[in-house]
Parts: structure tokens; sequence; C-alpha cells
């Protein structure tokens, strides 16, 4: 392979994984140079979700059972209820 294609832990170098796992290279030590990754995954993950369930509409699946569409005006007014949109 050429230079910088495919960084292989069986060839005896670190990937870019490692890199940032450990803060080598970056002047970070440790979890610190990886810190906002995971909490990102998570956020977009949880986001994608509620999305999805936003936007699904009522549906027939198989041997006819329904599955219905997640109610909008009772969520919204959940939400407002808790304080996660304005009142």
């Amino acid at each position: 392979m050429g230079a910088g294609a495919g960084a292989g832990f069986g060839e005896g170098r670190l990937g870019a994984g490692a890199v940032l796992a450990t803060g080598v290279g970056a002047g970070a030590t440790g979890y610190a140079a990886f810190s906002g990754g995971p909490t990102a995954t998570v956020d977009a993950t949880e986001e994608a979700v509620l999305n999805a369930l936003w936007a699904a509409e009522e549906m027939t699946g198989r041997a006819g059972r329904v599955v219905q569409a997640l109610p909008h005006g009772p969520v919204l007014d959940l939400l407002r209820s808790h304080g996660r949109l304005p009142a």
C-alpha cells in the first residue's frame, strides 16, 4: 500500500482511532482528546430516532396489524408542560 493508505495495526503502525483515544500527537492526554465524540454521537442518534418517530405515519403491517402514528398535538403539549418547548 502507498503512503497514508489504510494504516494497518498488523503492520505495527497506529491508526487514527488510536491517536484520538490516546492523544498522541494531538497535545492532549487520555480521554480529553476525544471527550466530545461520544456525546455528539449520542445526541445525533437521539435526534434521528425522534425525527423518525415524528415523521412516521399510520401503517398496516403483516396480518393486518395497525401501528398508529405519533399524535403530534398531545406530544407537543407534553413537551411544553415539561419546559422542552416555549409555551
